[in-house]
């Protein structure tokens, strides 16, 4: 199997971007798939591969991460970059 596909009972198991008879065809130029976030003004590209993603930094507690917050505040990412922050949910 080629791609880092593996051999299971002669047959390829290929990975998710990958397919054919010997995972010999790749959509490598599509796959990972990639999200461009913005906190703080920089920009942050982060590869997205089968499941969430979440980044956090807690420091001291500035920052309440539970109370009174709405789901679009945890998609987009609250708090400061040079402190404590949630960076945000993806999938």
């Amino acid at each position: 199997c080629y791609n880092g596909g593996k051999c299971v009972n002669n047959v390829c198991l290929c990975p998710a971007f990958c397919h054919g008879d010997h995972c010999e065809e790749c959509d490598k130029h599509t796959y990972p798939p990639q999200q461009s976030v913005n906190i703080d003004s920089t920009t942050f590209n982060i590869i997205m591969d089968q499941g969430w993603i979440v980044v956090l930094r807690r420091r001291d507690r500035t920052v309440d991460f539970h109370e009174g917050r709405f789901w679009t505040e945890y998609e987009n990412g609250f708090g400061d970059m040079s402190g404590e922050f949630w960076f945000g949910n993806y999938c």
